[in-house]
């Protein structure tokens, strides 16, 4: 499938140290036309997110933490973001190993594989690393796209994932249109890590 021998795509910088996010993303970060999702879905993203943490690092890594999830019904596009706290250094390096290429991509697939089945029968079409992964974005990140389709309709999910001292972070967006997404996967994570960056500096 292409994509999967695409060259490792991993910003390495000094660690630092924890930091304590008091804010995360609002609906102000957004372009006009986003909503909250509503909390019986919220609910559901959350559960899978804590599932997908779970099973990808195991014992010894925080749950999920700062969970956020917006939708703009014009585009039929999600934007979800959350933190994970990073308790020590086995943790770090576990969340550091996890962002190597390729097998971060071909985990990334399953977890879109098993998380968008509410919209029905799922099967991805193409997987690649992000080819524009903002070379300010963490201390150490990855991004990842992965064109599907999902009960039928076209579905393309872009995601970074991110570490800022001793917390993690994942970026989102998923749009059943692709011509049509309402905010760039780089926005979105660039805005994240501000908040992070924000915060240590507290």
């Amino acid at each position: 499938m292409p994509g999967v021998d695409t060259p490792l795509l991993v910003n390495e910088r000094k660690f630092t140290t924890a930091v304590q996010p008091s804010a995360f993303l609002n609906l102000t970060d957004l372009p006009a036309g986003f909503i909250g999702v509503p909390g019986a879905l919220k609910s559901f993203f959350t559960q899978g997110a804590n599932n997908i943490v779970k099973s990808h690092f195991g014992a010894g890594v925080g749950s999920v933490q700062n969970f956020t999830a917006f939708f703009n019904p014009q585009t039929a596009t999600i934007v979800l973001g959350f933190t994970i706290n990073l308790p020590n250094q086995t943790s770090v390096n576990k969340f550091d190993a996890s962002l190597r290429q390729p097998a971060a991509l071909q985990e990334f697939s399953e977890a879109v594989s098993q998380s968008a089945t509410f919209l029905g029968k799922v099967t991805i079409k193409d997987k690649k690393v992000l080819s524009d992964l903002p070379s300010e974005v963490g201390d150490v990140a990855t991004g990842m796209t992965i064109a599907a389709e999902a009960g039928g309709l076209p579905l393309l999910v872009d995601t970074i994932s991110f570490r800022r001292g001793k917390i993690a972070a994942l970026s989102l967006v998923g749009s059943l249109n692709a011509r049509n997404k309402a905010i760039r996967i780089a926005e979105v994570a660039l805005k994240m890590d501000q908040y992070l960056r924000s915060n240590s500096s507290r």
